[in-house]
């Protein structure tokens, strides 16, 4: 019973790190949800936004924002192998954007793949070494794939390079609770 209360704990606390981070991608789904008619409804609506989105792709390259924005809309209509594509694109288009590389570390995280979300994020870190943010998202990573030690660590940089970061007070918390074991 004990345990189910610390792991219920740790939880809310990893939930509530992780979604200080994707409030910024939430803020991009809100803003493409406005640019292509709202959120949820008809899959002919839906696939009106993966229209859309691939058109401004093709009239716009380059446009990094514009792959992010395909991605989002064809993780939307399901269509999970374009969506990371897309997304790839557009970190490709933009490495040192981190909201970029954000959008893929969610779709993975939705999909349940925190080791490929690590390994996109620890990418980005190693061309962006002083990005917080990146660490935050690395250690929320870690965690959700059961590596203590990477999560520990991450969350240690991150309160090293951002210590008043609005999320520093959860993160130094959910270092209390990793502890110093292995993991």
């Amino acid at each position: 019973m004990l345990l189910d209360q610390k792991r219920t704990q740790r939880i809310v606390k990893i939930s509530a790190i992780l979604t200080s981070i994707a409030f910024g991608g939430i803020a991009l789904v809100a803003i493409v949800a406005i640019i292509f008619g709202g959120l949820g409804g008809s899959t002919d609506a839906t696939k009106e936004r993966v229209d859309q989105a691939r058109e401004r792709t093709q009239s716009q390259p380059t446009n990094a924002a514009a792959w992010d924005q395909l991605a989002t809309a064809e993780y939307a209509a399901g269509h999970k192998a374009e969506a990371i594509a897309a997304s790839r694109k557009a970190i490709t288009l933009a490495p040192n954007d981190f909201s970029r590389t954000q959008t893929l570390v969610r779709i993975y995280t939705q999909e349940d793949q925190p080791d490929q979300a690590m390994r996109v994020v620890s990418a980005f870190i190693d061309k962006n070494p002083r990005n917080a943010d990146a660490y935050l998202q690395l250690g929320g990573a870690a965690e959700a794939a059961g590596k203590t030690q990477v999560a520990r660590l991450a969350y240690q940089k991150f309160l090293e390079l951002d210590p008043n970061n609005p999320s520093a007070a959860q993160v130094r918390d959910q270092l209390k609770t990793l502890g110093s074991g292995a993991g």
